[in-house]
């Protein structure tokens, strides 16, 4: 589960990712699963998805939807 969600935020996130690793070093996955696991606990899975959470001042998302509308293509 915790390489899912590291790949998931590697891909969607890249840059937000990118900074946390200029702080944390080697330890950047260990540190973001820990900072996840705690958000988890303290807020809930429902606010996490829908608020993401931060760490160290980067923002992170958990979730993102499809496109209500068709009309741009490039989106879907």
């Amino acid at each position: 589960m915790p390489s899912e969600v590291l790949g998931f935020i590697m891909d969607s996130q890249p840059k937000e990712y990118e900074k946390l690793t200029v702080q944390y070093g080697e330890d950047t996955k260990d540190k973001l699963c820990k900072r996840l696991n705690e958000e988890l606990s303290r807020r809930g899975v429902i606010d996490v998805l829908r608020d993401g959470f931060k760490d160290r001042g980067c923002s992170f998302s958990m979730v993102y939807f499809e496109p209500n509308s068709g009309l741009n293509l490039e989106h879907r």
